[in-house]
């Protein structure tokens, strides 16, 4: 039977000298703990280890990291202890103690390590790492005994001097704030509790060299009877204005259809003669109780338009609790939305959108000051509130759901929250990307919303803007019907139209939306400024052009190009496409440098387009000349279509051939067989025959490793024909092309295009 030779790592010098060092440091730190009697024989044991540890042989590093760490245990107790040894708390004594035990089995371990031999280390070597692990889980369990005594003793402190604050909170309850809230009354009682201690204390504190560590926020939930105290005084009631109501005093009208976040389960009801809305909480009793009192908590703080309305809630003992609201009529901010368009057009609904996000912005800053809450905070809520319309066309935020201790991340500001929260409101949450076939399956209503969201986003702030609405934007909502006259009650106020809104955008610079289109465009049949219709049930195939602005002088619009190209490799795991940089030739040509590894196919895509820089320019155009426009040609003004970019995209490939994949295979097959001792060349293999013919035509097994770059060579000129070449070069128009060596083929796909365009609405050109 063959020996078996076992590796054992060895401690260089650098290491013995590093291990030597250290203990030195910590027995220089030590020292000065030997004066203090309740640590002197803790220390003296500590001493004692870093000493024997120099005679140990084996496993002397992880001895060491065992014996830095019982220095280290009494350096943190001396660090928070200087000054103080005399009048040291008996728990700590007591725990130095049983402190002093690990220290002495420790030690007695070491001792055993430098007087065992080598042999005996070695077939012990097991039992001696799980014994290294053992003594480590002591001074675990050590560290964790002088924290937990530390805790008693806090909150020992704490619960004397909470009883002795208990009559004066009494005296003047306050609302625990909600779970949304950095601190709760919890907090403030504990801080004010820790305070007193601290100036009880005679330590001397500089915080002029401590670091400043980020705020973290921590959600403390009261006892519920605690809760269940403070929403039953009778003092907190009268002065804010709530009573309680037992169900016989509510009549329900109807069964509940609300479906949707907070507001599952509200229907209408009568209370004394006046129409009110009450939620009920129904499910198991505890889940019920704890959500009817956190929302009861909640709501005797809110006092905003745009938030839900308490005007009492169920007496004592109800099987069923609830809460009565004041905001009877309600309805989904969606089916409202649609019917303002259907009956107001797009301006009236576009209107309703920015005063919703008025509405939903000055609650935000309501819930911020109210329960002081960040950014985070409060994108939390708007985030999880659900979101419902009273009968007088204002927003109300229903409560979110409780946050039970988890943590939202987010890479975007509090603006775009609440543009998100107010884009959602919309059908597929303002999601809708207008095509031209859409209109004829769905009819107008996809055209409809999508200027809507075209117009509110160019409305709405910019997402690194503040949450107020823009200036321009403000001072066109607040146009009355006459400003200079005094005008009462009756006086509805002007709604600005569909063409001021658009052009209010445009000024602005933020009306820069297009639509998009690549299904069935032939390649190069769209330059950059081209007007037309398409009639009436066709689509982009059937496009009739009727000019071009630049060519017919109509307008002048800075145009820019662009080329872009990616590479990728099927064969790659994960699959990863990665961008090209193309170089000019002359002839307007581009080459793609493309880098082919041996045996492998190399995909790419090229596109090519011209654009208009600034949109808002070629929509101010239409705007202002498209009924001239329209006329001339004869047509209605909001069937003119203009191509704002133009472009096309195309799919090539190129793949290796030259160096066969079972070469290399061939040539590891002969290395091996060399390594295990068969010599005999297998010649009559049939492989080895393929091999020796590749080899034979100058394609040795471990050439060609390196990948080969090949060039692909483009134009945006319709009459160029791309192609492949092994060089650099474009070759004159009408020429032939340059064949590629033996083994390579290649792919020319097909050239398709696309456009994006624009086009007004009819009621842009309404008077």
């Amino acid at each position: 039977m063959p020996l078996r030779f076992v590796k054992v790592p060895r401690v260089n010098t650098q290491d013995v000298l590093h291990i030597a060092v250290s203990a030195t440091s910590l027995t220089r730190e030590l020292s000065s703990m030997s004066f203090f009697p309740p640590a002197t024989a803790a220390v003296s044991i500590v001493l004692l280890i870093l000493q024997t540890l120099q005679g140990v042989q084996n496993n002397k590093e992880a001895c060491f990291r065992l014996a830095r760490r019982c220095a280290r245990i009494l350096l943190d107790i001396n660090d928070q202890m200087v000054g103080r040894w005399d009048t040291a708390p008996p728990t700590l004594i007591k725990n130095l103690e049983r402190f002093q035990d690990t220290l002495t089995s420790i030690h007695e371990f070491m001792k055993i390590q430098t007087d065992i031999t080598w042999a005996r280390r070695f077939m012990k070597k097991t039992s001696i790492e799980n014994a290294i692990s053992e003594y480590s889980t002591q001074l675990d369990d050590a560290t964790q005994s002088f924290q937990i005594a530390t805790l008693i003793d806090i909150h020992y402190a704490v619960s004397a001097t909470s009883k002795a604050l208990r009559p004066s909170l009494n005296a003047k309850p306050s609302l625990a704030p909600p779970p949304y809230v950095a601190t709760t009354e919890m907090d403030a009682t504990i801080e004010s509790t820790l305070s007193t201690l601290m100036l009880q204390s005679p330590i001397e504190m500089d915080h002029t060299d401590i670091p400043r560590i980020p705020e973290t926020r921590m959600e403390i939930t009261s006892r519920e009877e605690d809760v269940e105290d403070h929403i039953i005084s009778h003092d907190v009631l009268e002065d804010r204005g709530f009573r309680r109501y037992h169900q016989s005093e509510v009549r329900l009208k109807g069964r509940s259809n609300l479906k949707g976040g907070w507001w599952t389960g509200a229907s209408a009801a009568e209370v004394e003669g006046q129409p009110s809305l009450i939620k009920r909480y129904e499910g198991p009793g505890n889940q019920a109780m704890k959500l009817w009192m956190r929302d009861v908590k909640l709501l005797q703080d809110i006092y905003h338009p745009s938030l839900p309305q308490m005007i009492g809630f169920s007496a004592e003992g109800a099987p069923t609790p609830f809460i009565l609201i004041s905001n009877v009529q309600t309805r989904s901010p969606q089916s409202m939305l649609l019917s303002v368009l259907q009956t107001e057009g797009l301006a009236g609904c576009v209107d309703l959108i920015l005063r919703f996000y008025e509405d939903v912005q000055d609650a935000t800053l309501y819930i911020q000051r109210q329960w002081s809450l960040d950014d985070h905070g409060a994108q939390d809520f708007i985030g999880d509130a659900s979101y419902r319309v009273d009968g007088s066309g204002t927003v109300i935020m229903g409560l979110p759901p409780p946050r039970d201790g988890w943590l939202t991340m987010r890479s975007y500001g509090l603006t775009e929250s609440l543009k998100m929260a107010v884009m959602g409101m919309l059908p597929k949450c303002g999601t809708i990307q207008y095509r031209r076939v859409d209109e004829i399956d769905e009819g107008d209503i996809t055209r409809q919303v999508s200027h809507v969201v075209t117009l509110a986003r160019s409305l709405l702030p910019a997402d690194n803007a503040p949450i107020v609405l823009p200036s321009h934007v403000k001072a066109l909502l607040s146009i009355s019907v006459n400003d200079e006259e005094d005008y009462d009650e009756f006086t509805k106020p002007f709604k600005p139209s569909l063409r001021q809104l658009r052009l209010t955008g445009i000024e602005a610079g933020t009306h820069n939306h297009v639509w998009h289109e690549n299904g069935g465009i032939p390649a190069h049949k769209f330059i950059v400024g081209d007007f037309g219709y398409i009639p009436e049930g066709k689509d982009f195939t059937d496009f009739v052009i009727l000019g071009n602005v630049f060519e017919d002088n109509f307008a002048k619009f800075e145009v820019e190009s662009n080329v872009y190209g990616e590479q990728w490799c099927w064969k790659d795991i994960p699959l990863r496409r990665q961008p090209i940089d193309p170089f000019s030739l002359p002839g307007d040509a581009n080459c793609w440098p493309i880098a082919v590894p041996p045996n492998a196919q190399i995909d790419c895509l090229v596109i090519q387009s011209s654009f208009i820089s600034h949109i808002g320019g070629a929509w101010r155009f239409l705007l202002l000349d498209g009924k001239d426009l329209a006329m001339k040609y004869g047509i209605k003004p909001e069937e003119i279509m203009m191509i704002t970019r133009a472009g096309t995209n195309q799919d090539f490939y190129i793949r290796d051939f030259s160096t066969p994949g079972h070469a290399h295979l061939q040539h590891h097959q002969q290395l091996g067989h060399q390594r295990f001792g068969h010599t005999r060349p297998a010649f009559n293999s049939p492989h080895t025959a393929h091999h020796h013919q590749w080899q034979s035509r100058g394609f040795a097994p471990h050439q060609n490793t390196l990948p080969s770059i090949m060039y692909l060579l483009t134009s945006s000129d319709p009459n160029y024909s791309p192609y492949w070449s092994h060089n650099p070069v474009s070759v004159p128009a009408g020429t032939r092309r340059p064949e590629l060596r033996r083994g390579w083929t290649y792919k020319i796909g097909w050239c398709t295009g696309f456009v994006n365009w624009i086009q007004l609405h009819p009621e842009d050109f309404r008077d």
